[in-house]
C-alpha cells in the first residue's frame, strides 16, 4: 500500500482509509498475541527480518525478567543470573525504553521505588533523605544488617533519573493522578540534589564514596572500579562530577517545572532558571575544544576528565547542549575510535586505558547506544540514528535467539562478522532488550503531548528496514496503529481521541 504524506492522510479528525476498531476488537487481538503470557507490547511487522526477530526476542527477554507485581503492573529484574532484583537506575531506564509501548513497568517502577527511598542519613548503604536506591537484597546477611544491600544507594543517577520518569510516564499517558501522588517524591529527588548531590555548591553533581562502603567503587552507570579514566588512562580520584550527572538534573529541573505548571498548579519558573544556569555550566565548564566533545566529568580536584566517552551522548538526550555542540559531539562519537559497527564505545580505542574486551572501557552497550539515539533524534541528526538501530540488530541477531546482551566487546566490526561476546555478560539484562523499542521510537520520531492529546511523528526509516507497522500502540489511554516508510507515514487503525501529526519544523 503506498504511503501518503502525514499532512494528506492526516488532516481530517477520521482520514480517509483510516479503520476506527471497536475496544472488543482491539482487546481481542492482543490477548491473541499474549497467549504465551508474553509481555503486551505493540505488534511489529517489518520488512526486515532480523529487526522482526531482535524484537520478539526483546519482548520474551523483557516477559523473562518478570520481577513482581506493583500497582497492577510488573517491575522488571535488571537481568540474569547476576541481577535478578530491584536496580534503581536499570528499572527506571527499562521503564523509560518501554513507556511509548507499555506504561505499566513505569508505573510499577515509580510506585516500587518511592517505597524504598530513604528517609534517613545512613553513611553504610550511602543512604540520605530522599535518595532512591541502587540495589535491593533479601537475603539472610542483608536481614541481619551483615550485607547493605537492604536496600543500597550507592549509584548518584537514579534519584535524578525519577523525575524524568515521572514526566515521561504523564507524556504518554496523561495520568495526572499519579503525578500528583507522586509529586511529593520527585520533588525530594530535586531536594536531594541541591543538599546531597552538590555538596560543595559549585553547581554541579558530584558523588562521593565513604572508604568503608562496599558496593559499586563509581556510582554512575559506569561503576566498575576502573571505569572513569583520564586521559593518561589512570582512574580519576573521587569526588567525581560526571558529564551525564548534569544532563539529567536540567532534565530532572525542566520537567518538573512542567509537571508543576501543567499538573500540579504550582509556579515552575525557580527551576528553569536553576536548569538555565546549569545548561551555562555545562557549556561553559565541560566542554573541550581539544577533544571536540564534552570532558568526561571533573575529579575531585575539579580537573578535567579529559576522556572522549560516549557520556556525553546523553546529554543530548537530555538537551543540555546547543545545536552546534551537539552536531560535534555526533560527529565525535563516530569517528572510528569511537564507532565499531556494532555501537558506539565506553571509552576510544585511543585512550592508554582501553580494553575492548573491559566491562566499561572500551566495550559496547545497547541500552547507552539507544539512549544516544534518543538524543541525536531530539536534535534532527537522523541519519545517525539509523546506523545505531542498524549496529544493534545486526548485532543481536548474531547472538542465540537474537537476545540482546548486557554489552559485547568493542572489536571492530571489519576485525570479525560477529560482535565478539563479553562471557560475563547477563543475558536477559532488561535495558539490553529495551534498547530495540527506544531504537524504534527514535527512527519513527514518536513523542506525545498530553495537554493537546497529541501523537507526533516524524520519521525515517532506514531503507534496509523498509517499511514498519506497529498495530496497537498504547497512546494516552487509547490505541494507534500505523505504518511508516521512509520519511512518510500513516495511521491505519485507531481507538483514540487523539490527533495524529507531522512534528514541526
Amino acid at each position: 500500500m503506498a504511503l501518503r504524506h502525514a499532512f494528506e492522510a492526516l488532516g481530517e479528525p477520521r482520514p480517509s482509509g483510516t479503520a476506527i476498531r471497536s475496544p472488543g476488537e482491539r482487546t481481542e487481538r492482543r490477548r491473541e498475541r499474549g497467549r504465551h503470557g508474553l509481555l503486551p507490547f505493540p505488534e511489529l511487522r517489518c520488512a526486515d527480518p532480523d529487526v522482526m526477530r531482535a524484537w520478539e526476542q526483546a519482548r520474551a527477554d523483557l516477559t523473562a525478567l518478570h520481577l513482581r507485581a506493583v500497582g497492577g503492573s510488573w517491575f522488571p529484574a535488571a537481568g540474569v543470573p547476576w541481577f535478578a532484583t530491584v536496580f534503581g537506575r536499570d528499572a527506571i531506564i527499562s521503564a523509560y525504553q518501554l513507556v511509548h509501548g507499555n506504561p505499566g513497568p513505569a508505573r510499577a517502577t515509580l510506585l516500587r521505588l518511592a517505597e524504598l527511598r530513604a528517609t534517613v542519613t545512613d553513611p553504610r548503604r550511602s543512604a540520605e533523605p530522599g535518595k532512591l536506591p541502587h540495589e535491593l537484597r533479601d537475603g539472610e546477611l542483608a536481614h541481619f544488617g551483615v550485607a547493605p544491600q537492604r536496600p543500597s544507594c550507592t549509584t548518584a543517577d537514579a534519584t535524578l533519573l525519577y523525575p524524568i520518569l515521572l514526566h515521561e510516564m504523564w507524556r504518554w499517558t496523561a495520568d495526572a493522578d499519579l503525578v500528583r501522588r507522586l509529586a511529593p517524591v520527585a520533588e525530594g529527588c530535586l531536594e536531594w540534589a541541591e543538599r546531597f548531590g552538590d555538596r560543595d555548591g559549585d553547581g554541579l553533581q558530584e558523588y562521593y564514596r565513604d572508604p568503608g562502603l562496599s558496593g559499586p567503587h563509581q556510582m554512575g552507570w559506569k561503576d566498575s572500579h576502573d571505569a572513569i579514566v583520564g586521559a593518561d588512562g589512570r582512574v580519576a580520584e573521587p569526588p567525581i562530577a560526571l558529564v551525564e550527572l548534569q544532563g539529567y538534573w536540567y532534565d530532572a529541573l525542566v520537567r518538573m517545572a512542567e509537571l508543576r505548571e501543567a499538573v500540579l498548579e504550582r509556579d515552575g519558573s525557580g527551576l528553569r532558571r536553576r536548569a538555565a544556569e546549569l545548561r551555562r555550566a555545562i557549556e561553559e565548564r565541560l566542554w573541550s575544544p581539544d577533544l571536540g566533545c564534552h570532558l568526561f566529568g571533573l575529579d575531585g580536584r575539579k580537573r578535567p576528565i579529559a576522556s572522549v566517552t560516549s557520556n556525553p551522548g546523553h546529554l543530548l538526550w537530555s538537551g543540555a547542549v546547543t545545536a552546534e555542540r551537539a552536531r560535534a559531539v555526533a560527529a565525535r562519537l563516530f569517528a572510528k575510535d569511537m564507532w565499531t559497527g556494532w555501537g558506539i564505545r565506553t571509552l576510544s580505542a585511543l585512550n592508554p586505558g582501553y580494553n575492548p574486551l573491559s566491562y566499561h572501557r572500551g566495550s559496547v552497550w545497547p541500552h547507552d547506544n539507544s539512549i544516544v539515539a534518543m538524543g541525536l533524534r531530539r536534535y534532527g541528526l537522523v541519519d545517525e540514528v539509523g546506523r545505531i538501530a542498524g549496529g544493534i540488530v545486526d548485532a543481536a541477531v548474531r547472538f542465540e535467539n537474537a537476545s540482546v546482551p548486557e554489552l559485547w566487546s568493542g572489536v571492530d566490526r571489519s576485525a570479525a562478522d560477529f560482535p565478539v561476546p563479553y562471557l560475563d555478560a547477563n543475558r536477559p539484562q532488561a535495558w539490553a532488550a529495551a534498547s530495540i523499542p527506544l531504537v524504534i521510537r527514535a527512527i519513527l520520531g514518536m513523542e506525545c503531548d498530553p495537554t493537546e492529546r497529541r501523537l507526533t511523528l516524524d520519521p525515517l526509516v532506514p531503507e534496509r528496514f523498509g517499511e514498519i507497522e506497529l498495530v496497537d500502540l498504547e497512546v494516552l489511554g487509547g490505541w494507534v496503529s500505523l505504518r511508516a516508510k521512509g520519511r512518510e507515514f500513516e495511521v491505519t487503525e485507531r481507538d483514540a481521541d487523539v490527533e495524529v501529526t507531522r512534528a514541526g519544523p
